[in-house]
């Protein structure tokens, strides 16, 4: 969001930005659109505004996208024109060095430094101590820390020693190690203090050092809470030095003390114990998790299925993988599933069948991307061409939006017959709809009809998307007039779903809680609870209080109530103005909540803000805290928009702030299509630099991905049932 509003305020605010602002906007659009269009821009700024600031944002585009060349050509115009005023561009250019494994290239440039005058910073030492480290050159770096500890104007941190120890531990000089991380633990103070007992935890466990490993423990728990991060860490440290039974006893400890529950710390337990090859107790730790409420995620299938194969259990691998695909909602997951795929094929001899290569080509196009795919489908035999293994083949292509590509292998497959059933059809529908192209998509609907292929409730509920999406109501309603009157076709309750989000984008509303009473009579089975979810956010949209609390009533009436379902009724709630009502629900979810949810409370500021009502967030916060539970980056990002929204620009910026400088969750990401708070130019950071504002700017926006990242959608219900088409390696052969 954070580019958007830089737009915003200089544009239709009339916000005039200063130089430390395009630094700060050059650097977006980079990590936003890409380092073509930040040339761009970069061309279109008046050359008096091209500062040292401006250049040094470019410097840093080049290297964050590894671009060595265009970043040297840079730097020697930045000498020429007397712009390298500090260590900054040197450290720029040393991270990419050391990056791309440039070492020599880091020894001229510090001599080049050393020959200007520039005098050397932390990360300027730091950074050529690593360099040392990784390859491991231990006489230089011992030559690099005497001449640090001989220069009485230069500070030593703890961290420097730490790096050395990476490096001893590396060359196999253990006592050398341990020696170094004595020294490091003098040097430990200030705001790093917690990160830097988490180093040492993990690094003395690395040598071996259990006494030492539990030494800082308690030197670490005597600063106060001890956050997730921290138990991460020392159940890591403990598994490396094979003391299963203080990591179980420590898990139990923060399973009785966590504020924040963190599927990472049960994962590590299951990593520990498949790598232990105690897979029996993998088992048992994850049932015992099941029972407990919590559910296992497609990380813990992961490293259970890898377990299996490490003790050669591959049947039960191929289970557990095909479990984990199966049952796994995140989109975005990149499992090591395909190295463990390759392991069983090519170490071990194991013979893949259709449905593995299947996998695996889904697999190839996920990890390394539609070329290695096509390069994999190429070398497969012609015998294990099957229809399991074209089938995944188009599934790469639709999921790549390669239009022609899926469309000449649909032509390839009913030439050759392999066309079974209503599968492949959807898939190309399912294209259609993403790209917009409605009269393909009845094209092909005719198709299945002239060749006799039956529709499934998925190529249904895809047509029906695409009628409620524009909205065409005279066509969605001869469609499921149609599929009414067929007798062999079983309706479900997502088609009327469908139907009724139609009816309300086309402001019939009448008909949309019409559609909804049909879907409510077709609730049965294990997507009861789901589909009672989707009920309640439907009606709730139409303003429906009543029908919202019948429906509530009957969802709890099935048992236990799950964190999805409090987060659908507040949002409900919400929607339906009841303030009230949703803080009386909060209240009851903490009251039995076994599994603390952060988005359960971040909804809750979400609709105070959305309501105007900044003192009731402001509150809600303050208690929360209060009460030993911790707001992370989220919440304070909520806040932000709050005061965005009433335009209280002071308070957006200083929370925006607060959440950078205070947030424990190193891989936040702003939501940056909508906010960038009003920077002012600044000095330059004396640290990992990542842009040339101020020091808030650069903690702000070195959060941001590049290009291409993953971003994390909120779970918006839009297209019911739909994304769970069977996945083609459960196809017979």
């Amino acid at each position: 969001m954070n580019l958007s509003i830089s737009e915003w305020m200089s544009e239709r605010r009339n916000f005039a930005l200063s130089t430390g602002d395009i630094a700060v906007r050059l650097d977006l659009i980079s990590k936003v659109r890409g380092l073509e269009a930040a040339e761009n821009y970069f061309n279109e700024i008046p050359d008096e505004l091209r500062s040292f600031q401006v250049y040094g944002s470019l410097l840093i585009c080049y290297a964050n996208n590894n671009s060595l060349e265009k970043a040297e050509a840079l730097m020697q115009k930045m000498i020429k024109l007397k712009l390298v005023r500090s260590t900054l561009p040197y450290n720029v250019m040393l991270n990419l060095y050391h990056k791309m494994g440039k070492h020599d290239k880091i020894d001229n440039l510090v001599q080049l430094m050393k020959n200007r005058g520039i005098h050397w910073n932390g990360y300027t030492m730091n950074m050529r101590i690593n360099s040392y480290a990784d390859i491991p050159d231990i006489e230089a770096m011992e030559k690099l820390l005497m001449e640090m500890e001989g220069d009485l104007q230069f500070h030593m941190t703890w961290d420097a020693y730490a790096v050395a120890a990476r490096g001893y531990t590396k060359a196999g000089l253990r006592d050398k190690a341990s020696q170094a991380l004595k020294k490091s633990e003098h040097l430990i103070f200030g705001k790093s203090k917690r990160f830097a007992y988490e180093m040492l935890l993990s690094l003395h466990a690395g040598l071996g050092n259990k006494d030492e490993v539990y030494r800082l423990w308690n030197k670490y728990k005597e600063m106060g809470k001890t956050y997730n991060l921290g138990y991460l860490v020392m159940i890591s440290s403990l598994m490396k030095l094979d003391d299963i039974g203080g990591a179980e006893k420590l898990f139990v400890e923060w399973e009785s003390v966590y504020t924040s529950y963190d599927a990472r710390v049960p994962n590590l337990m299951v990593t520990g114990y498949c790598k232990k090859g105690l897979l029996q107790k993998a088992e048992a730790f994850i049932d015992t998790l099941i029972q407990s409420g919590k559910e296992p995620n497609s990380g813990t299938w992961d490293r259970l299925t890898a377990g299996y194969c490490q003790m050669d259990q591959i049947d039960r691998a191929v289970d557990t993988l095909k479990k984990a695909i199966v049952e796994n909602h995140c989109s975005q997951w990149k499992p090591r599933k395909l190295n463990i795929s390759e392991w069983m094929s090519e170490r071990r001899n194991f013979d893949l069948s259709p449905g593995d290569i299947a996998i695996r080509l889904d697999l190839i196009s996920k990890v390394h991307g539609l070329e290695a795919a096509e390069n994999f489908f190429i070398d497969i035999p012609d015998e294990l061409q099957t229809f399991q293994v074209y089938g995944a083949l188009l599934n790469c292509y639709s999921n790549n939006n390669s239009l022609e590509n899926a469309e000449a292998l649909m032509q390839k497959l009913m030439k050759s017959r392999l066309l079974r059933n209503a599968l492949p059809y959807n898939v190309m529908l399912k294209l259609y709809h993403k790209m917009g192209k409605h009269d393909k998509a009845d094209d092909l609907m005719q198709l299945m009809k002239d060749r006799g292929i039956p529709w499934d409730r998925y190529t249904l509920n895809i047509r029906l998307n695409a009628h409620a999406d524009t909205p065409d109501i005279e066509a969605m309603e001869k469609l499921l007039r149609e599929v009414e009157g067929d007798q062999q076709f079983h309706m479900t309750w997502n088609a009327y779903a469908i139907a009724a989000r139609g009816y309300m984008k086309a402001g019939l509303r009448d008909k949309a809680s019409q559609a909804l009473k049909k879907l409510e009579h077709l609730i049965f089975g294990k997507s009861k609870r789901f589909a009672y979810e989707i009920l309640l956010s439907q009606h709730a949209s139409l303003g429906n209080k009543d029908e919202v609390f019948c429906i509530w009533n009957k969802y709890k009436e099935m048992g236990k109530t799950y964190n999805s379902a409090y987060l659908v009724m507040i949002s409900s709630l919400m929607k339906l103005d009841d303030i009230e009502g949703a803080e009386k629900l909060f209240e009851e979810w903490e009251s039995v909540n076994t599994s603390y949810d952060l988005r359960v409370p971040n909804l809750m500021v979400t609709g105070y803000c959305k309501n105007g009502l900044l003192q009731k967030a402001e509150a809600f916060i303050d208690t929360f805290i209060q009460s030993g539970k911790e707001p992370n980056s989220g919440t304070w990002d909520r806040l932000t928009n709050g005061y965005i929204h009433l335009s209280q620009m002071d308070k957006a910026v200083d929370t925006l702030k607060k959440a950078i400088l205070e947030d424990h969750y190193s891989g936040w990401k702003p939501r940056k299509l909508n906010k960038t708070p009003p920077l002012q130019e600044g000095s330059h950071v004396h640290g990992l630099p990542t842009c040339y504002a101020s020091r808030d700017a650069w903690m702000l926006f070195k959060r941001i991905p590049g290009p291409g990242a993953s971003v994390r959608h909120d779970k918006v219900i839009h297209s019911p049932d739909l994304a769970m088409v069977t996945p083609w390696h459960s196809m017979p052969c």
